[in-house]
């Protein structure tokens, strides 16, 4: 996200085709949308060539008896102002592996983590698993903070709980509301905040955006 198009307060508004299913929460179809609008990220991410690049987790190593390593970045908050830290990763991790259904991209993958020290997260897959950095880039796998497994660790809450540019504050009612995340690792975003309307009519999103209603729209049409 770069500067608001229309807003004069530098907000951007966005038109999106398909709602949440359980408020956002990374262990559902509503993990991929999550990351969209900027509210959570993954340890690591694939570029447009589909080759690894590093994110939350600056680089990693696979020993000897097949389990991998990560060094963690350190320069990391959670929305919620607690500093990222080994023991929240690997919380986080182990709370994915307990979900029911599994997310997709632990399908057939057994899991530990844990903290080795402050950034560094050792995970045991068991059975060697080569392309487990190729599997932590998967969207339902994105870290959240303590706070957001408090009340319901199978259903976690993102609301305030990223690491992404804008913070989550709000969902529900067909909108989206999120601010700015000031502190965000990799520099403070351009625009102040994301309006997020979810329309699932394709004439009223493409009407949106040709009258500058909206200055993001995703899937103009859909099938």
């Amino acid at each position: 996200f770069t500067d608001g198009g229309q807003d004069t307060e530098g907000r951007l508004g966005v038109a999106l085709a398909f709602p949440p299913v359980k408020q956002m929460s990374p262990f559902s179809d509503d993990a991929l949308l999550l990351g969209r609008v900027g509210a959570a990220e993954p340890l690591t991410r694939l570029d447009e060539e589909g080759e690894l690049q590093p994110l939350l987790a600056q680089d990693w190593d696979q020993d000897g008896d097949g389990a991998w390593t990560l060094q963690l970045r350190e320069d990391v908050a959670f929305h919620d102002g607690t500093p990222m830290e080994a023991e929240h990763v690997a919380d986080a991790l182990e709370h994915a592996s307990a979900a029911s259904p599994r997310p997709r991209a632990l399908a057939g993958t057994d899991l530990e983590a844990s903290a080795e020290d402050e950034h560094t997260v050792r995970i045991d897959t068991g059975e060697a698993d080569p392309i487990l950095p190729q599997r932590l880039s998967a969207p339902e796998l994105a870290i959240l903070a303590p706070s957001a497994y408090e009340e319901d660790p199978v259903a976690p809450d993102p609301v305030g709980a990223g690491t992404g540019p804008f913070e989550l504050t709000g969902v529900g009612g067909g909108s989206a509301t999120l601010e700015a995340h000031t502190d965000y690792w990799n520099g403070a975003p351009s625009a102040q905040g994301v309006d997020v309307d979810f329309v699932e009519n394709d004439a009223s999103r493409v009407g949106g955006l040709r009258t500058g209603e909206v200055d993001v729209v995703l899937s103009l049409i859909h099938i």
